[in-house]
This record gives structure tokens, sequence and C-alpha cells, in this order.
């Protein structure tokens, strides 16, 4: 096998290896630590969360990782109005074990604190913003029925120079862009299988 075959049965397998990895990457969830290098903790400024969760786009399916010591803090879910206050008497979710996690599953708002002391007043609360992820499907309202006339066949032929029009079938499914890519993908792992059996030969 010459040198030039060789290169292209390369090129062929790195490129089918990239874009599975694409599509792979694609579909993965993010993981997020909340507060990045400083962890759930006292902040050094009030601002330091509200600045950190600005900084992210989040999706449904995402992870938020609340990095702390057991016993020391904790994470809480509230409600708006409970976050904005830093009321710890009523809660939607405790997590009180470090490190925490929480998938982020609704698009909504999340607001989460610390109820150890004095701690939300400190700034120890984030709220998070979540979005549909590019893959979650919205809805959207049917289209209203039309009214229809039935149709009796006639059994004679249309009239000459008249056309009529069939419709055309619907698209298979998984077609688009994504049946395209899956299509590239397989041409180009078919390429490169081929090329190294004639290597090999």
């Amino acid at each position: 096998m010459s040198w030039s075959m060789r290169k292209l049965a390369t090129i062929a397998i790195m490129v089918a290896a990239a874009l599975s990895a694409t599509t792979l990457h694609s579909a993965e969830a993010t993981t997020f630590v909340v507060g990045d290098g400083a962890g759930w903790t006292i902040p050094s400024t009030n601002s330091l969360y509200s600045n950190w969760s600005n900084s992210y786009t989040f999706k449904t399916g995402d992870i938020l990782v609340f990095n702390f010591v057991t016993n020391r803090h904790n994470v809480v879910e509230v409600s708006q109005a409970d976050y904005d206050s830093c009321n710890t008497g009523s809660t939607l979710q405790l997590l009180s074990a470090g490190p925490a996690t929480i998938t982020l599953n609704e698009t909504k708002t999340y607001y989460f604190l610390c109820t150890v002391g004095g701690h939300c007043a400190s700034g120890q609360k984030v709220a998070v913003t979540v979005r549909a992820s590019s893959g979650t499907p919205t809805a959207s309202p049917p289209p209203p029925p039309r009214a229809t006339t039935p149709t009796t066949p006639s059994s004679s032929p249309p009239p000459p120079g008249t056309t009529t029009a069939t419709p055309s079938p619907p698209p298979p499914p998984g077609s688009g862009s994504t049946s395209l890519a899956a299509t590239a993908k397989v041409v180009l792992l078919s390429v490169a299988v081929g090329v190294g059996f004639m290597w090999v030969s």
C-alpha cells in the first residue's frame, strides 16, 4: 500500500472519530462547580455568586456541585421571596453533606442559600436560571382541524390536458442535518475500514 493511501486512511479515521466525539459531547450535560475555585462558603463580596451565575448559561440536565465542609455549611433550595429575605424557615430541598450535587431538571430559576448562622445575609446564596437544552423539544399546539368535504370517486377519466396532483410522501423520520451528519459518519467510517482493509491486504 502506498504512503498516500496510508495517509488517507489515517485522515479518514481521525475525521470519523472527531465527528463521533462532537456528537457525543453535544448530548452531554455540563457540570458546574458553584463559585468555581471559591467553592460554597461565605463569599469575600456579596456579588461573588451573582457574578458567577451570570457568567454561565445553564441548561436542563446540567449539574451543580456545591463544595463545602459538612456541618459548616449546607445547601437549601427556597422560593424567590425566601431567597430575597434570607428566610430559612421554609425550604424546598435541603442538602447538609458536602459536596452536594443538584441536577437542574426544570426550566426555571433555582434559588439556593446556606441556612447556617448568618451566612445567607453575608452573601452565601445563588440564583441559577435554567433554559431548555437544544435537544429538548418545545411543545407546540396542534394545528386546528381542517374542514373536509367527502368526495365520491369519479369513474370518468379527467379531461385532456388536466394534471392531477398527487401528495408527495412525507420525509422519512430523522431526515435533515442530524441524518446528514450520521450519513457522513457512516461514509467516513466505511472509507476508513475499506482503506484499512486494503492496507492490511
